[in-house]
């Protein structure tokens, strides 16, 4: 597998090199460098910058270490608080090592208001952070074909980490975290939120860290504010696989209402689905001595058939990069599928999302695996210089009947 992929990773250089890099200052407006470039493009980041839109398939990256962006107090509003990823179609944008934070490091710890994303369109953040403050929003929205890996987005004042609106989001080792419970004297009263709320689309994700937040009881009338779950399905469709997640525990005091004092299960689905399998749930505690509710709630349910993927970190030159699937209970044959693009689409007999493209990928490292079993897949990265900038994507694919299921994605951008 590895010479293989490295002859093929080498032919990636000549195309490479028809793509511009631009270099953007240090606390510049992206907006021109935005403009002037073209699909395919990199943009170079200082280490701040404020919110943009992003409206063409362009990756952004720092220079070095980490870029922060962040809210400006004297920019125009709401355009330098908050950020749009608006890739057209038949594009691909990636953003990476990018810190959607608070303000500025002038004003660093203080006034922080946070800085929601919004993402459509074929859309990739690789290590991004995203963090928000406010009410009824999320700290990451997305409706598009967007992934995530080694991300996190974390929220307070009645904000969500991560919203699902439609299209497709794929998740792998990332954390969302939702708002803990707010009160000043039952007038502007928050509750607790979910990590992850989906209203839409379908969501797959593999190690990843679902956790709502703390609900504690109002100042006034003592109205518990909260529980809630770590996942919330109000519409559309979830898999998840080898995921922990967490119920809301009822929050401590005496409340004014007469109990039972539950606790939030960790997975509620009122509306579409949720399938999971090796998952770690776990409900919260009710009050004074109610045991925990049962570990979902509504129209979810185990299917050990799921395939999960984890990978080692990013794709560095000159190092060996390694996917591992988490096999099926089918007890079929089980693969890799590896291309150097995203195309998502669908096939009738591929339950979950497909990234790439059936005509182009390259299908290696066939096993047929145990139950659960952890399946490693190392690929090495030639110390080619002209590769920076490349791009390689990974599924896990197994038979099950009939079927074939595949995994969340891993991969990204060589560096």
């Amino acid at each position: 597998m590895k010479p293989s992929l490295g002859s093929l990773l080498l032919c990636l250089g000549s195309p490479l090199a028809a793509q511009t890099t631009w270099v953007v200052p240090n606390q510049a407006d992206l907006t021109p460098y935005i403009a002037q470039a073209n699909p395919g493009d990199t943009l170079l980041l200082g280490a701040y910058h404020t919110g943009f839109v992003l409206d063409k398939g362009l990756t952004l990256r720092p220079q070095s270490g980490r870029t922060q962006v962040y809210f400006n107090l004297f920019g125009p509003y709401p355009q330098s608080s908050t950020t749009s990823v608006q890739t057209p179609a038949g594009q691909r944008s990636l953003l990476v090592d990018i810190d959607f934070l608070t303000t500025g490091p002038m004003w660093q710890g203080d006034l922080g208001t946070g800085h929601p994303v919004t993402a459509s369109g074929t859309t990739s953040f690789e290590r991004c952070t995203v963090s928000t403050l406010g009410s009824g929003g999320h700290a990451l929205t997305t409706n598009g074909n967007v992934t995530l890996r080694h991300c996190s987005a974390t929220t307070s004042f009645g904000s969500i980490g991560l919203g699902v609106q439609g299209g497709t989001c794929s998740a792998v080792r990332c954390q969302f975290t939702g708002a803990n419970a707010a009160s000043s004297l039952g007038m502007n009263d928050f509750y607790a939120t979910p990590g992850v709320r989906i209203t839409s689309g379908t969501f797959v994700a593999s190690h990843c860290t679902m956790t709502p937040g703390a609900a504690q009881l109002g100042v006034a009338f003592a109205i518990p504010l909260g529980p809630t779950s770590g996942l919330l399905v109000s519409g559309g469709t979830a898999h998840l696989t080898d995921c922990t997640i967490s119920g809301g525990h009822f929050p401590s005091g005496w409340p004014a209402i007469p109990g039972p004092y539950e606790g939030a299960p960790a997975i509620w689905a009122p509306g579409g689905s949720a399938t999971h399998a090796r998952c770690t749930l776990l409900p919260g505690d009710g009050g004074f001595g109610v045991p925990p509710p049962a570990p979902t709630l509504g129209n979810a349910s185990v299917d050990g058939n799921l395939v999960g993927i984890d990978s080692s970190g990013p794709l560095l030159l000159g190092t060996t990069w390694t996917a591992t699937a988490k096999a099926g209970d089918s007890g079929q044959l089980l693969g890799f599928g590896l291309s150097f693009g995203l195309s998502p689409s669908t096939l009738p007999f591929v339950p979950e999302p497909l990234w790439m493209d059936p005509a182009t990928a390259i299908l290696a490292g066939f096993s047929t695996p145990a139950a659960g079993a952890a399946i490693p897949a190392a690929i090495a990265i030639p110390n080619v210089v002209s590769l920076v900038g490349a791009e390689l994507w990974c599924q896990a694919l197994q038979l099950d009947g009939s079927l074939v299921r595949v995994s969340p994605l891993v991969g990204g951008v060589v560096r």
